[in-house]
């Protein structure tokens, strides 16, 4: 009995020993903290001379960091951020970096151990700037066309103006022409290279907002007639870069009218959408003006927009006409109607 009591006591007593071994190793109380975050390239450590404690962050863009304990089994509670000044650099409760306007400031990551009483802290400078554009690319989609132009480059990597093959700064202007049907709608998609360029918003105007209705970066062609598309951006030049298209609006034709399938039925003493039966070509065509006549309108007809079934009598059939005389290719088509 006393012999089986001191074996427990010697287990315990190592389990002990073991435990609290472990206990200061995971409360090891922390020597340092690394302040990190992705090195920066030769090219843009070179260009804003940015050292080895520093990192770069362009206006309107982010950066991720990372805070790292000495020794790594040391533990924290809490981490605190700060930034010398707001108007440069602000820093989120996680850690990343927002570029707010050019400078150059530091922020600090505070980390500390509630059980320890530990408080460490360490300062990372951050160098803020325009990241210039150096090409913009625009693809305009609407269904009349799609346009693809590209311009560039606009500036080097010191930030200085490019010159073209004759010599002249590249302005970034081209000016095309291209028609909108009416009631059409083009997207205009702009692209800047580099793609964490600062301020990339490009604004569109019109300087006929009668022929032209603008939201964003979508135009609507709302009557004929023509007028000039502006992209503008500010930030590659001295002067405003200035995309310019010449476009004109004008009446899309019909081709041809014709029914969605050469056979539909339909129950009995009911009626349905026409418009829904019957295919535009193209959709987007000016012009929608159509007629209808029936083979039996006893059994089928149409009017005020519906197509309707006189009948109940089961396996009834008539034919349907749909005519646009203003198509060109196909004016008229059939479609057997029956019941069902």
């Amino acid at each position: 009995m006393k012999k089986a009591y001191l074996i427990s006591i010697a287990v315990l007593s190592v389990f002990v020993l073991f435990s609290c071994k472990e206990q200061k190793l995971i409360n090891a109380p922390i020597e340092s903290i690394d302040f990190g975050w992705v090195p920066e390239d030769e090219a843009i450590r070179t260009k804003y001379g940015i050292g080895t404690d520093g990192v770069f962050v362009g206006v309107n863009n982010t950066k991720v960091t990372s805070v790292i304990q000495n020794p790594i089994s040391a533990t924290w509670s809490f981490v605190n951020y700060s930034t010398s000044d707001s108007a440069v650099v602000t820093i989120s409760a996680d850690g990343v970096l927002t570029g707010v306007g050019k400078g150059v400031a530091e922020v600090y990551a505070q980390i500390g151990s509630e059980e320890n009483d530990d408080l460490k802290t360490a300062t990372l400078k951050v160098y803020v700037d325009t990241i210039q554009v150096t090409s913009i690319s625009i693809e305009a989609i609407a269904n009349s066309f799609k346009g693809y132009s590209k311009i560039g480059p606009l500036k080097d990597i010191n930030g200085n103006d490019s010159l073209g093959s004759d010599g002249n700064v590249v302005t970034g202007s081209i000016t095309n022409l291209d028609t909108l049907f009416l009631n059409d709608v083009a997207v205009m998609n702009a692209t800047l290279e580099p793609l964490d360029a600062s301020f990339t918003e490009m604004s569109w105007t019109t300087d006929n907002p009668s022929v032209f209705e603008i939201k964003g970066d979508t135009i609507i062609a709302k009557s004929e007639g023509n007028g000039k598309i502006y992209g503008r951006m500010k930030q590659n030049h001295n002067e405003e870069l200035t995309i310019e298209y010449d476009w004109k609006v004008v009446e899309a034709g019909l081709e041809r009218i014709v029914w969605a399938t050469g056979s539909h039925k339909m129950y009995g003493n009911t009626s349905e959408d026409v418009y829904k039966l019957i295919v535009y070509v193209p959709t987007y065509a000016s012009n929608k003006t159509v007629t209808f006549s029936s083979s039996n309108p006893e059994l089928f007809g149409v009017a005020n927009g519906k197509v309707y079934c006189y009948s109940d009598r089961v396996g009834e059939q008539a034919v349907l006409t749909v005519y646009a005389p203003q198509a060109t290719k196909g004016k008229s088509d059939d479609c057997t109607f029956k019941i069902k």
